[in-house]
């Protein structure tokens, strides 16, 4: 019997739903997210904040909207913030207008679901282009083509009137690449570079 790990991390947090808090805050993506030590690096700051982590790894725009029941939805969060479309990205046939198309569908069914919810968008992260080049799943996902992602996806998120916040900088070396010593393989990252993140979020979980 095969198990498909994107359905079976849905169900978990389907169970892990039961226990959880209404209003609190969601993080929703794929193993950028899934990858993140939220509750960790909260701890360790003496954060109070509660926050849900509902990434599921190797996840794409199109299979993470299916799964924004048990995600999100079932949650009932005050804020959501979402990361999610990197695995988009990969291989020769990357369609920056139909990715876009396919993200604003998945945040307007959000937006009506969550009428009361605030929706921060991330921005994506920069990769480390000589160690991603060694992954065969990564393939054609470039700084390049991230950067252009961003600004299509930082444009439609001020259309929507949805809160853009930029984390790219946070990690770039002087050559717009994420630091090598920040990233495991070029494109997921370690605990030091999420406490970055963190630091730019924090501000906007707790307001």
């Amino acid at each position: 019997m095969e198990f498909d790990m994107k359905d079976l991390r849905a169900k978990m947090y389907r169970r892990l739903n039961r226990c959880a808090q209404k209003g609190k805050v969601v993080l929703a993506g794929s193993s950028l997210c899934e990858q993140f030590p939220v509750n960790e690096l909260l701890m360790d700051r003496g954060e109070a904040a509660v926050v849900y982590n509902r990434g599921i790894s190797g996840d794409t725009i199109g299979g993470y909207r299916g799964r924004l029941e048990d995600c999100v939805y079932a949650l009932e969060p005050g804020k959501v913030f979402i990361n999610i479309g990197t695995n988009d990205m990969n291989g020769e046939a990357f369609d920056e207008a139909a990715f876009v198309a396919s993200y604003r569908a998945l945040l307007e069914e959000m937006r009506a679901r969550l009428s009361k919810a605030r929706i921060y968008v991330l921005s994506y992260y920069p990769v480390c282009g000589k160690l991603a080049a060694r992954a065969e799943w990564s393939r054609g996902r470039s700084n390049e083509r991230v950067r252009s992602a961003n600004r299509a996806v930082e444009r439609m998120a001020g259309e929507m009137g949805l809160t853009w916040i930029d984390l790219g900088g946070l990690l770039e070396d002087e050559a717009g690449e994420l630091r090598e010593e920040y990233t495991m393989d070029g494109i997921h990252l370690f605990a030091d570079a999420y406490a970055l993140v963190l630091d730019r979020l924090l501000p906007y979980i707790k307001e």
